[in-house]
Order: structure tokens, then sequence, then C-alpha cells
């Protein structure tokens, strides 16, 4: 890829939260220009443009033709994300798209076509992979120090998402489930740490604590690989202080963020890893802030095996933020990729098993008895 030092221009494709925040980071940058920003909603847009000082659009071909970015940030509802990225892709723009890629394996594919064509950057926001406590668990098996990924649990108890009742977050049709939304995270987690594409899935779910879902706020999965490791992905969302309710009142106020933290904990918020291998595991917590790996040793005294904690990290000392939702360090990483310094690490081709597993995974959760599904790539 040819390196470019000119300053680069960089719009934005949605400007709900994760759009605001791709737009407060790029405009602390000297060498990133924004440009614009496309957004519908002609209330939201005149806000963007009152709180950011950029030009706002309501029709996406306008700004690319008019604002000629040379990538963008596509943050917009799920089931928009496929046209939106082939448009910027076929205007001549790297593109980073927001996960789940998109809502059916046909328009992963179809936008994979478009940047084979295009020779254009087509990035997933996987933030979870370049995330300060997921990366040093990554670090910990790629040092070979466990061995070969054998099993792999990651669970998580939390909230319902933010936001207005009958928002597209809530809706089947928009978001895609609670699989595309929120665990596509994990089951991209799973495949980036066991290094094995996901063959087969298995789903299930029980009945809603959250009326307001159009789908399942539960699941539990079972992903086998084609290396012979498994994953177990399980969720439940209902775990929420009603103060937090109007949105996330907390941003730039570490006083209440640090109150909801301390709640959550207490009433059972949880986010956690463990992956075992053939000489050890780690577990990481994101709620202790910390990653622990522990090494099999043979037990004399019992003729067996124990287990020897190997080391200990505490990544309190670091954003909450960069530890797990790292959405800027990211959008950094795109960037550096788009300048030709740094190889991007989510590329849409490299994510295509996580997004076909998912797929099945919803297939499979919709399914009599959670029946297995085969993913297709």
């Amino acid at each position: 890829m040819n390196k470019l030092n000119k300053r680069l221009k960089f719009a934005v494709v949605g400007c709900g939260a994760v759009g605001r925040e791709a737009l407060s980071s790029a405009l602390k940058l000297e060498s990133v220009e924004c440009v614009g920003a496309f957004e519908p909603d002609a209330k939201t847009a005149r806000s963007v443009a009152e709180a950011f000082g950029i030009n706002t659009f309501a029709e996406l071909d306008v700004m690319l033709d008019k604002t000629k970015p040379d990538c963008v940030k596509i943050c917009s509802p799920n089931k928009c994300h496929a046209d939106q990225a082939v448009l910027c892709l076929e205007k001549g723009c790297h593109v980073l798209v927001e996960k789940p890629m998109a809502t059916n394996i046909e328009d992963c594919r179809r936008m994979l076509a478009a940047q084979k064509k295009t020779g254009g950057i087509l990035a997933v926001n996987f933030e979870y992979r370049i995330s300060k406590l997921f990366a040093k668990v990554n670090e910990i098996i790629e040092s070979g120090k466990i061995g070969e990924v054998r099993n792999i649990f990651i669970y998580e108890s939390r909230g319902s998402f933010m936001g207005e009742k009958g928002g597209w977050r809530f809706k089947k049709g928009s978001a895609g489930g609670l699989i595309a939304e929120k665990l596509v995270h994990y089951i991209d987690l799973a495949r980036f740490f066991s290094k094995s594409d996901i063959v087969r899935a298995f789903a299930f779910h029980g009945p809603n604590t959250i009326s307001h879902y159009e789908f399942p706020d539960n699941a539990f999965l079972i992903l086998k690989h084609a290396n012979g490791a498994q994953s177990v992905i399980g969720s439940h969302h209902g775990i929420q202080p009603e103060w937090a309710f109007g949105g996330y009142m907390d941003m730039g106020d570490p006083a209440l963020a640090e109150k909801r933290h301390k709640w959550w904990i207490k009433t059972g918020h949880k986010d956690f890893a463990m992956i075992a291998g053939s000489k050890g595991a780690v577990h990481a917590d994101t709620d202790l802030e910390t990653v622990v790996a522990n090494i099999y040793v043979p037990c004399d005294s019992r003729g067996g095996q124990s287990t020897r904690c190997d080391a200990e990290y505490d990544l309190s000392y670091i954003d909450r933020m960069e530890q797990v939702h790292d959405q800027r360090g990211m959008l950094m990483h795109f960037f550096e990729a788009v300048r030709g310094n740094e190889k991007i690490k989510t590329a849409a081709e490299d994510v295509l098993n996580s997004m076909a597993a998912t797929f099945a995974a919803e297939k499979a959760m919709d399914s009599e008895a959670g029946a297995g599904v085969d993913v297709e790539n």
C-alpha cells in the first residue's frame, strides 16, 4: 500500500452516540480533517453541525461527491451497513464499518466483493481485538504459554441497550438480533483466540425479562472450531441502574462512571472470559480489571495435576473504555492503515467467518431445540 502523507479527509455515516464519538476523536487530530457527516434525521443533523462545527448531509451520495473523503466510518443502524459500505467503496473511500458487518451473509459477501473490486480497505469495528484487556489475553495465547487453545468460555450479564424504547437496536429488522448486535463481539473473539474458523453453531434461549426487545434478551451458544476447539458464549440482559436509562449520562464524568461501575458489580453485571489450553489457561475479568495466566503442573502428592498461577496483570490503571471498548484506538489504527503504516487487524476478509458463524447461530437459535447449523462463509 502506498503511504499517504497528506492530511486525511474523514467523514462519518450516521450520527448517533458512536458516530459522535468518532467525530470527537477525529477532530482532536491535526492529521485528520473532518469534512462532513451523513445524517438523515434533520434534528440530529442540526445538533451535530452545531456541536462539532461540520457540514451535515441528508443524502450519502451527495456528501461523498461534495466532500470526497479519503475514509469514512459507518455508524448507522446495522441494516444500512451493506449498501452504504458498497457506495463508499465505489466512491473511492476506505471504510471502517461498525459491527456487525451486515445483517446477513449475502450482504457481507457483496461488501467484500466491492472491496476486492475497488482495492480499498474494508475493516469491521471489532475493537475488542485491540482493546488492552483482550489484547493481553491474546498476547499470552500467542506466547505459547497455555499451549493449544481447546476450550473458550465467555459470559456477560449486563443491562439493556441504551436509548429510547422502540429504537433501532431493539428491533430484529434493523439490529439483526441479540447475537448479531451484541454477541458477535464474542464470536469474533472466540475465533481470534482459537486461531481457527468456526464450522458449526448451536444456540439456545429462554423467556425474556426485557419486554421491549423484539428478539431474545438471553442466549447460550456452542461453537465448534475447525481445529477441534470449542467455545461457549452466554449472555443475559437486564442488569441496569434506573438512573442510567436516559443515556450514558456519565460520559466524561469519572465520579458517575465509578458509581455505575460499583452498582453493576454489586447487582450482577459481569463480563469474563476463560481460555483453556493444553498447558494452562488464561482468565480475563472486565469488572475486576484483571488478566490471570495459570499453568498446569504435576501434583505428585495426589498423582494428578494442579494449577499454578503464572502471572497476574492488573489493568485498573488503564481507562476502562480502552480496556474493552477501545473505539478511539480502533479509529486511530484505521487511520494508520489508510496511511499505509499498519496492516488492518479486522479486515472484512479476515472476519467473514465470524459473521458467518453469527448468522448460523441466529438460525440455530430460531430452530427447534437449537439444532446445530453448519457455518458457510
